[in-house]
């Protein structure tokens, strides 16, 4: 749903350092009356004047029969008009084949919207794409109707309405006219000039102060009220300036004369700042002293006066590279100017000109991305004046600051989409993305290569006949033709690589045992093939992708032989123990019954009693149970070695090794007749490596080995829980400034402060549950929780959790000035990556292949425990591990066991067979699937048995993520039964990408999370295990503070997270939340994204330690990148009640026997005459000692100057100092907060807070 007014008006750079708009007409230059000249679209509206890309009014797009109200004040054509002539063929869209000429009131606008050709019959005039530059020269002054608000139109364009004036002269109060033509119809200056003066004697635009309009214009008055755009023309001037930040980055800045406000837009105070391709790096900047004053210095940036140049760019006829290089400013098709003349044609370029020389005005056309386009020979350039070094080209925009419309967003979205489909990147990357949807999941560079230079010409040879695709760049055809025939695709030799070839796609395994053994739909079914549910059983159906990213990550690596050869297996994401089984059971239940959903069936319901479809004591007609069946029949159905070749040429390409042929032979002879050997045969072959992968399988006869029960354990017991909330949580909404802050000024974090940052996302004062920081040196004493949060609080309340402020994924410490550069090792923003960094906690990838939660096991398994890696929701990345068992359970499909019907043909002891152990070389993906059945079936015959003998006394909510908690809490209560002394779960809520409607959204995505918090806890607590469970809730990073245009809020970093459990030491905030939320804080960058002042390795250490990980090389295992904070990291005794004190690594220093009487080293924060101040003890002892050892906190600061020796105290300031490389303001409750040892060595500290530091 694009909406003009939701859009960002401000020129974007493209991926080339040029901009969006680059090559496209600007609208200043489209001919008069373009709406008559050949080309000019219209499209049939039908009975309704409600336009498709024009926008009137807020709720334009709800109220249908605002349009009834208005159809007055549309244009009607003339009934001798050429145009109206044109449309009445009524088709859809009319384009206009050639020029016409106009009619009536056609003659007298400048441009047009809707027209009515007969009653209740409208077109919409659709203005080709064109662009404006931002800065322009002449501009004037306009205002909305009651002039509460200003900016600058450019008078050439159709940027404002006109208002004229009939007595301009009349100075006190001056009213205007709206003399528009039709409704909402926009003019130039110079026709909203003319206009007034036909229409009056003494008319003229001027500088009014109302307006109304005149009888044509009657639905307006009452239209004016709902539009989010209205601007009309004055006559005053205007002046528009550069404003310049430190990255030079520009914002446009409008100064009406006599202006009593201006549009926040270009408000000189305004930091709608976007990138500018400046001709040098040499540029007025707050660094430079803006130019050395010749710019006027603002905050954070230099507000310059500027000229706009206009000049040649060829004086004589360029080669085609150099006209595409050079020329950013399209034109209109010359042949439709009569002005000009073509002196040119040499085929590559032709030349249009319209004063006999080459000057601005020359048109040159040429061939650019395919299509013929026409460029002007000419450059804008934005001077800053003073400073004759600093130029940048005048950047276009396709909407207007005055009126954004629908159809420009529509332009600059196209046009956007046209920039990626262009860039270098496409090409290849199509190409590995589609090559391994064609079952090869890691091609060669040159396979890749080859396919982009097809794609890229359009153009795949074909030695026997016509050439594939039409020699246009894009081309699918020629794409597809290159992936299907290029050598590597098509090489026998390459099926013998281990690394060749792919694991198959569940749909497409399922669609293609049907297809080969003859499926065909019966009477009751018709000819729709009912199936259903295929999502939750085998993870892959159609039209229902989980996430915009589809139903498994491109680059996802499976544990095992293909992460250790860094390969990708993207179909192994979905190959998870549950669904595994599922796809056979149903496969196999297919093959006995038909299309149903007995036994994990594929098919809808038919009966409710399975077991009544005993294959050899039919219960039912056979033929009334299913949807259909397998119609299969060999060409010898009785030879068994020539039905399974037969099987294995239609199901794995007869790629199935002689080894496994004679298995299944074997048991075809032995299953009884002919008919239950084929059936027998059909369920082995869909349990054999070939079937599942595209490569060879070189089996041994040695088994792989099963799954053992572990003995029972009496260690003590710990569990942690990671919880991930996927998409992106807004936590800045789960934890939120309330009250005692300590300034709730403008520019300091308090509940006001952070309303007016979150605008209509924030949530109401009243709404919040109230919790205590008072002891956890915030900026606030009061945070408020959301209001769906009610049992946090209690757990807060309680003791039993605490918050994190202000945390995400750090490669190392930055700064608003440096973050870009210093976090080199990630993608900021990316759900895919940064799903992984905090999947994996190893930034610089120095323990590649595991994740954070199987690391953990890893060690503890290492140093004796019995650990064991659990999700919950399908694979977790977190939980990869090298030795540790990882159990992957699926909580929507429960636990089935493999051929689950107690009739059923036994088939366990020949799958076995069939996936061995193999030799060297064999496919690396049939050894992902033959280790994923063993493993799987052993799995989950063991958690099915174990669950379902296990109770618990709470009923949880039947929810994504109650469900999950629910299995977590049996897993817990099964222990011992388990043998686990150390359990790291896996559990997944889905939903938290809030880009639209995130008040609602977040309303059920809290309360759900809040109920299955609380049955969890509740069913723990009954346990006795509350006191050795941690919840650890973690996202992919947080979102922006500020809303977007859909009331949302998108990508962002640092957030505020929270741990929970019986030992957490509870009731407090750690880390710093931010004091600053708007854009001017040192922490804010972009539109409101919030740089992380805690490190996600700080808040893991202390969790680590917990588990019974202390040694800090194993530590360093677990969080490779841990030592880059090591002056922040959480112990076990911050974040939980038990633990020991952390060694120093400096000897403490012997407290003195006396009170101390020394003056703190450092700055503090000091309130003097109403105003904050930042001063040392040196300022205090200057003069006036006394009146400023009595100012607040003064004398604990300077114990020595003020004579104020005994007790010793800590300073009660908040005092500035430097701190791994940056500088930053805390107090003495910091220090103490966590690391005091590492903290009370900085320098300065122990004299500023001795009590805390033990230095009296």
């Amino acid at each position: 749903n694009i909406r003009g007014e939701w859009r960002d008006p401000y020129p974007k750079m493209n991926l080339d350092g040029g901009y969006i708009g680059d090559k496209q007409v600007q609208c200043i230059d489209l001919p008069h009356q373009h709406f008559l000249k050949k080309g000019a679209e219209f499209r049939l509206l039908g009975s309704s004047p409600q336009p498709d890309v024009h926008e009137y009014g807020r709720d334009w797009h709800e109220n249908k029969d605002w349009y009834e109200v208005r159809k007055e004040g549309i244009l009607t054509l003339d009934l001798s008009s050429d145009l109206r002539r044109k449309l009445l063929t009524m088709d859809i869209i009319v384009t206009l084949d050639e020029s016409i000429n106009c009619s009536g009131k056609e003659c007298d606008v400048d441009t047009l919207t809707v027209v009515r050709i007969e009653e209740n019959i409208y077109y919409e005039y659709v203005q080709r794409p064109c662009v404006e530059l931002s800065f322009f020269n002449n501009p004037k002054k306009i205002v909305p109707e009651w002039e509460e608000n200003s900016m600058c139109g450019n008078p050439k364009t159709t940027a404002a309405y006109d208002a004229c004036c009939e007595y301009p002269d009349e100075l006190d109060w001056l009213y205007a006219r709206y003399l528009c033509h039709y409704d909402f119809e926009k003019t130039s200056y110079d026709t909203a000039k003319k206009r007034c003066m036909d229409t009056y004697v003494n008319g003229d635009l001027c500088d009014f102060h109302d307006s109304w309009s005149t009888d044509e214009c009657k639905t307006s008055d009452q239209s004016f009220w709902d539009i989010h755009d209205e601007w009309f023309w004055t006559d005053a001037d205007c002046t528009i300036k550069s404003k310049i930040n430190e990255d030079g980055a520009v914002a446009i800045v409008h100064l009406p004369s006599n202006a009593d406000t201006i549009d926040l837009r270009v408000h000189p105070d305004n930091t709608n700042y976007f990138k500018v391709a400046w001709e040098s790096s040499n540029y007025p900047r707050p660094s430079n002293s803006c130019a050395n004053g010749t710019c006027q210095s603002v905050y954070r940036g230099c507000l310059c006066d500027i000229s706009i140049v206009e000049s040649r760019v060829f004086n004589s006829l360029p080669t085609e590279a150099a006209i595409v290089e050079r020329l950013h400013i399209g034109a209109v098709n010359p042949q439709l100017l009569s002005s000009y003349n073509q002196v040119q044609n040499n085929g590559n370029i032709q030349v249009w000109e319209k004063t006999g020389s080459y000057d601005e005005q020359t048109i040159f056309g040429v061939t650019y991305r395919g299509k013929q386009i026409y460029l002007k020979n000419i450059q804008s350039t934005v001077h800053i004046v003073g400073a004759s070094w600093a130029k940048f080209r005048n950047p276009p925009s396709f909407l207007s600051l005055s009126f954004r419309e629908k159809r420009d967003a529509i332009y600059e979205t196209d046009a956007v989409l046209e920039e990626y489909f262009r860039n270098d990147n496409v090409g290849p990357f199509l190409a590995l993305r589609i090559i391994q949807r064609f079952g090869i999941s890691n091609p060669s560079p040159n396979y890749i290569a080859r396919v982009s230079s097809a794609f890229k010409s359009g153009l795949y040879p074909n030695p026997s006949g016509d050439d594939f695709g039409d020699g246009r760049y894009g081309s699918m055809e020629a794409l597809v033709a290159a992936i299907i025939l290029d050598p590597e695709a098509r090489s026998v030799v390459l099926d013998a690589d281990p690394t060749s070839g792919a694991l198959v796609e569940p749909l497409l395994k399922l669609t293609r045992f049907m297809r080969a053994m003859e499926f065909q739909t019966n009477d009751i079914s018709g000819e729709r093939v009912r199936l259903r549910e295929l999502q939750g059983k085998i993870g892959q159906e159609s039209h229902s992708s989980p996430s915009v990213f589809n139903f498994f990550r491109p680059e996802y690596q499976p544990p095992g032989h293909i992460k250790t050869a860094n390969l990708f297996s993207p179909e192994a994401q979905v190959l998870t123990g549950p669904r595994l089984i599922s796809f056979l059971n149903g496969i196999i239940s297919m093959v006995d019954h038909g299309l149903n959903d007995c036994f994990s069936g594929f098919g809808e319901t038919t009966i409710f009693w399975c077991d009544g479809l005993d294959y050899y004591h039919q219960y039912y007609d056979v033929d009334k149970v299913h949807y259909g069946k397998l119609n299969f029949t060999p060409s010898d159905p009785n030879n068994a070695a020539s039905v399974v070749n037969e099987l294995s040429l239609l199901l794995t390409g007869g790629r199935l090794n002689s080894n496994s042929r004679n298995i299944i032979s074997s048991a075809f002879q032995d299953a009884g007749d002919s008919s239950d050997g084929l059936r027998l045969a059909q369920k082995l072959i869909a349990a054999s490596p070939e079937f599942h992968s595209t490569s060879t399988f070189d089996a041994t006869s040695v088994d792989r080995p099963e799954m053992k029960t572990p003995p029972p354990s009496d260690k003590r017991y710990k569990a942690v829980v990671f919880m991930f909330l996927d998409g992106g949580s807004d936590s800045h909404n789960m934890l939120v400034p309330h009250s005692g802050c300590s300034d709730s000024g403008d520019k300091k974090t308090s509940y006001d402060h952070y309303a007016s940052v979150r605008g209509q996302i924030a949530l109401s004062l009243q709404s919040l549950l109230e919790i205590d920081a008072s002891g956890s040196g915030q900026v606030c004493s009061t945070f408020g929780l959301h209001p769906n949060l009610p049992h946090l609080k209690t757990l807060y309340d309680n003791e039993d959790l605490l918050w994190f402020a202000n945390a995400g994924i750090l490669q190392q410490y930055v700064t608003e000035d440096n973050w870009s550069e210093k976090t080199d090792k990630t993608a900021l923003f990316a759900h895919n990556i940064q799903y992984q960094e905090v999947s994996n906690m190893d930034i610089y990838e120095k323990q590649a292949g595991r994740g954070v939660g199987g690391r953990i096991v890893d060690v503890l398994l290492r140093n004796g425990f019995s650990a064991v890696a659990t999700s919950v929701n399908g694979v977790a990345d977190a939980l990869v591990s090298s030795v540790a068992t990882n159990f992957i359970l699926d909580p929507w499909l429960g636990l089935q066991k493999l051929n689950p019907s107690e009739w059923a043909q036994k088939i366990w002891d020949p799958v076995k067979q069939l996936n061995s152990g193999t030799n060297l070389g064999s496919s690396l993906f049939g050894e992902t699937w033959s280790n994923s059945v063993l493993k799987a079936v052993g799995e989950n015959n063991f958690l099915k048995d174990t669950l379902e003998a296990t109770e618990l006394q709470t009923t949880f909510n039947d929810t994504e993520l109650g469900v999950q908690l629910e299995i977590v809490a049996k897993l817990i209560k099964s222990k011992n039964a388990r043998g686990v002394e150390r359990d790291v779960f896996y559990v997944q809520k889905s939903g938290w990408d809030t880009h639209e409607n995130i008040q609602e959204d977040l309303d059920e995505l809290t309360s759900e999370m809040n109920s299955a918090l609380q049955d969890f806890t509740t069913e723990i607590k009954s346990q006795g295990a509350w006191d050795d469970v941690t919840i650890i809730m973690l996202s992919e990073f947080a979102r922006t503070l500020t809303g977007n245009t859909g009331q949302g809020s998108d990508h962002a970093w640092g957030g505020n997270y929270f741990v929970a459990g019986g030992e957490v030491r509870g009731k407090q905030i750690l880390g710093q939340y931010p004091e600053i939320l708007s854009e001017d804080g040192p922490l804010i960058i972009e539109p409101g994204v919030v740089i992380p002042t805690l490190a996600w390795d700080s808040i893991w250490n202390g969790v680590v330690e917990w588990t019974g990980i202390t040694n800090p090389d194993d530590l360093d295992e677990v969080l490779p990148n841990r030592n880059t904070f090591i002056n922040d990291l959480f112990n076990q005794i911050d974040i939980y009640t038990t633990g020991a004190q952390p060694t120093p690594t400096n000897p403490s220093p012997t407290p003195p026997t006396t009170g101390s009487c020394e003056d703190s080293l450092l700055r503090a924060k000091i309130v003097k005459d109403g105003r904050k101040i930042t001063r040392d003890c040196t300022w205090v002892k200057n003069r006036a000692t006394t009146s400023r050892c009595n100012l607040t906190g003064v004398k604990d600061h300077c114990s020595s100057t003020c004579n104020v020796c005994s007790p010793c105290t800590d300073s009660t300031l908040r005092f500035k100092f430097e701190y791994n490389g940056r500088m930053i303001t805390r107090d003495c409750t910091w220090t103490g907060n966590r690391n005091k040892v590492g903290r009370c060595a900085i320098p300065g500290m122990e004299s500023t807070c001795p009590v805390t530091c033990g230095a009296c």
